[in-house]
Parts: structure tokens; sequence; C-alpha cells
């Protein structure tokens, strides 16, 4: 799925409002082109009350409507999903869908909605494989997430290989499974926060993924990934400390 990041302005807008789902209709125009964006948000009721930071594209303040923190994300080419808080007048917009509510933390009268496009994306809720529509991606512990050595390109709307236009700072996990043998650089005593952001702020090395064992507070840093070296990726069967994570494309 590709989206256009062409400058439109709203010329009009429908709004069909229910209790589960927003329908919005807006015709766009440029200098160049007239578009006209259907689009439908429904509402996750097990996340009311909740928030998270994870893949936050945007915060809005000053943001009373629903409809309108749903109009913000059917016009961001990035966004498949938003939290609002009419307490707070905040609206929040993501680029993946929340599919696991331990992730989340509280935010009394915050509501949560998907947008059709979000549906079975990387993050949604799943139960097979055939659950998750994105290329290269899988139902792993009941969300759809990119597959062991593909990065998450919320850009491109793509599970990819290699991240072409550089890395961002948000990662996908893979529990109990490492490379074994391919550390770059390996940092003792730190929390996974810490081992995150090590990662993330790397100089003489593009860190594309890293591995955090929670018993032992150890933290490797790779430049490779699964697919790189498919013959050294084990299951941490021994330890049963150590989880992966490869980082997202911008």
């Amino acid at each position: 799925m590709t989206n256009s990041i062409m400058k439109f302005s709203i010329v009009f807008q429908t709004v069909a409002l229910t209790y589960f789902c927003i329908a919005i209709n807006i015709l766009l125009r440029s200098s160049s082109a007239v578009e006209i964006r259907t689009e439908s948000s429904f509402r996750r009721h097990n996340l009311t009350d909740r928030f998270t930071t994870d893949r936050l594209l945007q915060i809005h303040d000053g943001i009373d409507s629903t409809i309108h923190c749903s109009v913000l994300c059917v016009e961001n080419p990035l966004c498949v999903s938003f939290f609002h808080s009419p307490s707070a007048a905040q609206c929040r917009l993501h680029s993946f869908v929340v599919g696991n509510i331990t992730e989340t933390k509280t935010d009394n009268g915050s509501i949560y909605f998907v947008l059709k496009r979000g549906i079975g994306y990387i993050g949604d809720s799943c139960v097979m494989d055939s659950d998750c529509v994105t290329g290269n991606s899988e139902c792993r512990g009941e969300q759809c997430w990119c597959k062991a050595g593909y990065s998450f390109s919320p850009r491109l709307w793509s599970c990819d290989q290699n991240c072409t236009a550089g890395y961002g700072k948000f990662y996908s996990l893979y529990s109990r499974h490492f490379l074994n043998g391919q550390n770059r650089e390996t940092h003792l005593n730190v929390t996974l926060t810490q081992c995150r952001d090590l990662c993330t702020s790397a100089v003489d090395f593009t860190c594309r993924t890293f591995e955090f064992g929670y018993k032992s507070e150890k933290c490797y840093l790779q430049e490779v990934t699964y697919l790189d070296f498919p013959g050294d990726w084990y299951e941490d069967v021994y330890y049963h400390e150590f989880d992966y994570y490869q980082r997202d494309c911008l």
C-alpha cells in the first residue's frame, strides 16, 4: 500500500458518527489534483482510558472533537490509529495499531480508534498469519509484526529488509531469540531502555538490532539481522532471558 504525501487543502468533508464508528468523506484539492478520501475509524473499547507513546506520530492539542481527531489521522498518510482525550482536548496519532493492552498506560476518558486502513496492519491483534495484511509480516504473540530480519517502515507501509531512508527510534520485539556471535558492541549492567538508546545513538556503525538479557543486564548491539546470518539464529532455551529487537525504518 502506498500513500501520497502531496499537500492538499480540504474543500469539504462529510461525517457520519455512531457509537462504534466514524465515517468520513473528504474532498481535497492541490495545485495539480483533486482527491476524494473515504475512511472509517472503528473504536476499540478495550483501550478506553488507555494510551501509549509507542510509534507516536504527532500530538495535537486543543482538539475537543473526536471527529476532528479522526480527520487529522485521515489527512496524515502515516496514521492508522489515534487516541482522543476529550477532557485534555488532545489528539494523539500513531503509525501502528495498538493490539496489546498491556503496552499501554492509564489516561482517564481517552478513547481509541483504528482506521479501516489499519485493520490487520502492524501491531494489530491477530490469531493467525493470514490476519496480517502487510507483506513479510506474521502473527507473533497475538499481534501482527514484521518477520525476523525485516524492519517496519511506516513511510512505505511495509516490512523491509533494508531501510534505505535510514533507521528510526522504535523497535519490534522477538522474544527469547538471539543471533550468536554477531555482536558489534557489548554493554554490561544496563537497563532495557539504556540498551535501546545505545543502539539508537550509535555513531561508529548503524545499529540495526540489539539483544538484551533481563537477568544478566547484558546488552549486545549489532549491525546485522537474522536475514544476514540465519544459521546463527537461536531460540533462547538455555538462558531464558535474551530478547531480540529489530529497529524500525524512518
